[in-house]
């Protein structure tokens, strides 16, 4: 399940006179998800890293080179951006979906997954922005935990459309067309240093 990250900073130089302690460097947060309705702020100054107080106007997040874990990127001003990766090492189990659209438009955006994995219920839409003057990968990724196999999933699109995709396995990237499923793959970052150790023999 996705956790939460917010960029941060005061637009006013001084802060905001009118709030105690607003400052105009204020420190990233993060969030770790409880997996129940309900959010953890990551505080401990040991685990935040460069999430220091800094000047920031935007984020956004993705994976770079088809790989997983996920990086997040954020923009700063007057000092260069920074780019924070995701050292997760256990194991856990992914998916994600690319969608396009036929009745709906052509890159399915608002499309809404419902997805259904070891017991576990998740919910995630396409997006087209999330931050200011940014964007994020539009692709759709769920989180699996130990699942070995997603039971089910279940896409909205905005036409009305309803497409169902049952018992898909993880750590795959699917193309999902509207009306259609799945209509193929993309390739993961295993399946390309794969290739290019073939090429390289």
């Amino acid at each position: 399940m996705a956790d939460l990250f917010i960029a941060n900073g005061h637009v006013r130089i001084y802060g905001d006179p009118n709030v105690a302690g607003a400052t105009y460097k204020e420190r990233k947060q993060l969030f770790h998800n409880a997996g129940n309705g309900a959010f953890t702020e990551i505080a401990d100054p040991a685990q935040l890293g460069d999430l220091g107080c800094r000047r920031c106007r935007a984020s956004g997040g993705g994976r770079l080179r088809q790989r997983w874990p996920s990086r997040c990127a954020w923009s700063q001003s007057e000092r260069p951006g920074q780019l924070f990766h995701n050292n997760d090492k256990s194991g856990h189990h992914w998916v994600r979906f690319k969608t396009i659209g036929v009745k709906s438009n052509r890159d399915g955006l608002h499309a809404r997954f419902t997805l259904t994995a070891g017991g576990v219920k998740q919910v995630a839409s396409v997006r087209a922005g999330s931050s200011y003057l940014s964007a994020s990968d539009r692709r759709v990724y769920f989180g699996l935990g130990t699942a070995t196999e997603v039971d089910k999933v279940e896409i909205r699109w905005p036409s009305g459309t309803r497409d169902v995709l049952p018992n898909l396995l993880p750590n795959a990237s699917y193309i999902v067309t509207e009306g259609r499923g799945v209509t193929g793959r993309q390739p993961t970052a295993e399946q390309i240093g794969t290739r290019r150790t073939t090429v390289a023999k």
